[in-house]
């Protein structure tokens, strides 16, 4: 990859700041903050300047949105409707727990006890008594969620926390709004970032739906003296969905820009990063009964980094990332899911080949 080093201040970040504060302040959440306030590096990093990098790298790949959107573009609840019998979501993975929750989802809990309260006086009323039917809301255009992740339940020092709390307003149908605040607390690098994130999306019509996200967020930790990094980052993003005799094809394209700066008492440097990524995928869902489904996958990515870097951007030079992966999932929505993936890397300059494989099995707790 390639990056752009260059040195300077940059100034008009104090609301920013007073915002990213308050969220950290935020009662009742214990995030060890007291414990994390560095430059970012880590035992396992070159550099600094290389921790930053893969921080940044990071930013540029983040979802602030949790996955919400498609299923809010398309009217369908964040969280299933098996989940309607509890108030929140708790679905542990092989080393990972996610609780989530959202004011639809609460309203839907809610709905589901008047339902059953109203079941149980139909066995105690009269024969013949009218008893009414619960009220359907419509889903409403504004709601609010939250979704809190942990990684790395052994309790040792690679235990990642992450809390995000957000809302999003839905201006009609296929187009909605929102905002994010997040903290992520790592532990294996002692460090703990603060994020702030504003995202929008349409659809202009049913297969295609067009996205963007601006971030903004600091990095605190323990070593290099108290160095405080800022990020920034903006993403435009446009992704298609079609199917054709049972395969569902998946296009997607986005570029994608990224600053990680660093005070003046740090050295002032700041490090951007500019990305043009063209990611295609093709799957075949099965269903094999019982509300079961088989998907088999293949994905392909091509990441080009666009970003200048001193005398490589006067020749031109540019910097690929090629992956390819595959895997298959075994699922039954809102019930377990089992998926195995295998992924193949490659850059452009370099004769390493990284492989990446995963096994993981999702069973919610009831």
């Amino acid at each position: 990859m390639m990056y752009r080093v260059k040195t300077g201040r940059r100034l008009g970040r104090l609301g920013i700041r007073v915002a990213l504060a308050a969220l950290a302040a935020l009662p009742g959440i214990d995030w060890n903050a007291q414990a994390h306030a560095t430059d970012g590096s880590c035992p396992d990093c070159a550099s600094a300047d290389e921790a930053r990098r893969t921080r940044l790298d990071a930013l540029l790949e983040d979802d602030p949105t949790r996955g919400r959107l498609d299923g809010r573009l398309g009217d369908k609840p964040w969280i299933g409707q098996d989940w309607a019998t509890l108030p929140v979501a708790v679905k542990p993975a092989e080393e990972s727990l996610d609780l989530t929750t959202s004011l639809q989802h609460l309203g839907s809990y809610q709905s589901r006890r008047t339902s059953q309260k109203i079941e149980d006086a139909k066995a105690l009323a009269p024969k013949g008594l009218a008893i009414p039917k619960p009220i359907q809301s419509p889903p409403a255009a504004l709601d609010v969620w939250s979704r809190v992740h942990v990684k790395g339940l052994e309790g040792d020092t690679t235990e990642t926390k992450r809390g995000t709390i957000g809302a999003d307003y839905k201006l009609a149908r296929g187009a909605l709004v929102g905002m994010s605040a997040e903290i992520v607390d790592e532990g294996r690098v002692l460090q703990q970032d603060t994020r702030l994130a504003a995202y929008f999306a349409i659809k202009p019509w049913s297969p295609v739906t067009l996205d963007g996200k601006a971030q903004w967020g600091e990095s605190h930790g323990l070593q290099g003296g108290g160095l405080v990094t800022t990020q920034s980052a903006v993403t435009a993003r446009v992704k298609g969905s079609f199917s054709y005799e049972g395969l569902v094809l998946t296009p997607m394209a986005s570029v994608a820009h990224g600053v990680d700066e660093a005070p003046a008492t740090g050295g002032g440097r700041a490090i951007e990063k500019s990305t043009l990524a063209l990611t295609p995928k093709v799957s075949r869902p099965v269903e094999i009964g019982g509300g079961v489904k088989v998907e088999p996958f293949l994905s392909l990515k091509s990441a080009l980094d666009i970003s200048p870097a001193s005398e490589a951007a006067a020749h031109g030079s540019t910097d690929t990332t090629r992956s390819v992966g595959g895997g298959v999932t075994l699922a039954r929505p809102d019930a377990y899911s089992l998926s195995v993936t295998t992924d193949l890397e490659q850059s452009t300059g370099s004769d390493h080949t990284n492989v990446k494989g995963r096994f993981e099995l999702k069973l919610p707790l009831r």
